[in-house]
């Protein structure tokens, strides 16, 4: 899920993978970042052009179950998906701002923790990033992993409505007013009328 500030304006990024890839991908662009969320099902390799979408992108922020292991980010041991997100790593220009804190409790079978759940930002902006794994679970078997991003943002904030009462149509002001408290005045009568 990707939570962002209602005084945000962002877009929704349609993300175009090859066909025969089963990996999952939610994106967004707010405020010149593109931000995504992955999801690459267990005993689905990534591959290395898995991520080359992202080659279209300048300020990118990766977060999702990469189901990839990896000794760089405190995984026992590597697998396939571990190597070639290495890889786009590298080729991406991409740093990991996990710790080693796990973010995995299998419910079943082997009861270790793992660490799944990555955040891969650009190297450009890994500075304004920062990454929290929460101990909080959802009913799942997964952490809430936080990501913020402190970016000065240039938009209006539009918390505080503004008006120009110079400008007001006063008298529809009043019609308006006269014609609801009729109403509400109509529907209180009601009310008040034994059944």
């Amino acid at each position: 899920m990707v939570c962002v500030k209602t005084s945000l304006e962002f877009s929704k990024i349609d993300v175009a993978l090859h066909a025969s890839s089963n990996l999952e991908v939610l994106g967004i662009a707010v405020h010149g970042f593109s931000i995504f969320n992955i999801y690459n099902p267990p005993y689905n390799p990534l591959t290395s052009t898995s991520l080359d979408f992202l080659s279209n992108f300048a300020k990118v922020i990766l977060c999702g179950d990469f189901n990839a292991h990896h000794g760089m980010w405190g995984s026992e041991y590597t697998n396939c998906s571990g190597r070639s997100l290495v890889e786009a790593l590298v080729v991406h220009d991409l740093v990991v701002l996990n710790t080693t804190a796990p973010t995995h409790f299998p419910l079943t079978g082997r009861n270790a923790w793992s660490l799944l759940d990555l955040v891969l930002v650009s190297s450009s902006c890994a500075s304004l990033c920062t990454c929290t794994v929460t101990s909080e679970f959802l009913g799942s078997d997964h952490s809430i992993v936080l990501t913020n991003v402190n970016a000065n943002t240039t938009s209006e904030d539009h918390g505080v409505p503004k008006w120009n009462f110079s400008k007001a149509d006063w008298q529809k002001f009043i019609a308006a007013c006269d014609q609801n408290l009729a109403f509400f005045i109509c529907l209180t009568e009601l009310r008040l009328l034994p059944l």
